[in-house]
């Protein structure tokens, strides 16, 4: 696979100054992929991607300018954990870096070295953390070990729904029982069997399966589970970003089993594949402000998480609460930096914890910022 890293890094900023979610590009594998300010950690953290989606060589293309900034010593030793690295310069001065991804190197990265770096007067937390190979990661250790003493859906089976149907599956000793009902919607979700760190993994899934379809269930229950167990002040389980896949091994077993229950459940039931348009609905005591209620916690809570992470209040505004859970807000240039997104998506962390799981924040789009600040200059004609 070959990919120009410039063109890359652009669209990748552009899109982050339009908006902030839904970023995506192909290849699949860069969904993983976060540009980093250091050209080096950034071309690395591509071949960390590849290869953690089971890619064999992959070929980036850096342009003469970007190459010009970079270390050529100092990168190769960053490629070197990822497999036999080459990088060729053509005569404009741009390079060809090109590696052969190695799977021995792949399993190494999963336990190497952490690091630390300041980035515009914060530090980031390492991004890896040195562990034993099998040992859960310390962002999930407590959490896990807190569900696994003390379940609440372990047990028998429960019964099956009216018109619905229980399935049950199992990995090693290990079982998992989902209830659900004529609709497809999990009505209960139970486990026995599982031992340690996966007794406790189990416990999580089960709550987080009922309530919702089983489709959901398949799709993203373990996402959620990974979401809600790790410790945000812990080293970050992972290089960018962060899925059950790349997390810790440790949530393997709970995702074959799920998609195990949910493919038995969809062969009995006849159910055909398709997509999933599931979206969580905030809570009722949340649902239940007045709208300008709503706008003034927003702003508030935006206000608070902006100092406690050292962001300019006075560079960012809250416009608007749409559909009672997307807080759409203005940056100045100046705040809008490559760093920008990071640190909004740690303000998202702190708004959820303040005022529902299911808000989110957005930029306005360029369209719209266009046009608010035709309508200023307008009134400041009229005036």
């Amino acid at each position: 696979m070959r990919i120009v890293y410039d063109d890359l890094v652009r669209d990748y900023l552009d899109s982050l100054h339009s908006k902030l979610r839904n970023f995506s590009v192909e290849p699949e594998f860069l969904a993983t992929w976060v540009h980093d300010e250091d050209d080096h950690v950034s071309l690395s953290e591509l071949f960390a991607a590849a290869q953690s989606a089971g890619g064999r060589e992959l070929a980036v293309v850096v342009g003469a300018k970007t190459a010009a900034k970079i270390d050529r010593v100092r990168l190769e030793g960053l490629l070197k954990a990822y497999g036999r690295a080459r990088i060729e310069a053509a005569s404009d001065g741009a390079w060809t870096v090109t590696v052969a991804l190695s799977e021995r190197a792949a399993s190494a990265a999963s336990f190497s070295a952490p690091k630390t770096r300041a980035r515009e007067g914060f530090v980031e937390k390492a991004t890896v953390e040195t562990r034993r190979p099998g040992e859960l990661h310390a962002a999930y250790r407590v959490a896990v070990d807190r569900l696994a003493q003390a379940p609440c859906f372990e047990g028998a089976p429960a019964a099956a729904p009216a018109g619905g149907l229980v399935v049950e599956v199992s990995e090693g000793s290990a079982r998992l029982a989902v209830a659900v009902d004529a609709d497809g919607i999990v009505a209960a979700a139970r486990h026995r069997g599982a031992a340690g760190s996966l007794r406790g993994l189990l416990d999580g899934l089960c709550e987080l399966l009922a309530g919702r379809p089983f489709r959901e269930g398949r799709d993203h229950a373990v996402i959620r589970l990974e979401a809600r167990l790790r410790e945000r002040a812990a080293p970050a389980p992972a290089r960018g970003v962060v899925t059950p896949r790349t997390a810790d091994p440790a949530f393997s077993a709970p995702q074959r089993m799920v998609r195990a229950a949910y493919s038995e459940w969809a062969q009995k039931t006849g159910a055909k594949p398709g997509w999933n348009f599931w979206d969580d609905r905030p809570a009722q005591a949340w649902l239940a402000l007045p709208a300008e209620e709503k706008l003034a916690r927003s702003k508030a809570a935006v206000l608070e998480g902006c100092r406690e992470l050292d962001v300019p209040a006075s560079g960012v505004e809250v416009l608007d609460l749409l559909n009672d859970c997307r807080i759409v807000l203005a940056a100045t240039p100046q705040t809008i930096q490559p760093s920008f997104a990071s640190r909004m998506m740690k303000l998202e962390s702190l708004i959820k914890a303040r005022l529902d799981a299911r808000i989110e924040l957005q930029l306005e789009s360029l369209e719209d910022r266009n046009r608010r600040a035709d309508r200023t200059q307008r009134s400041d004609r009229q005036l």
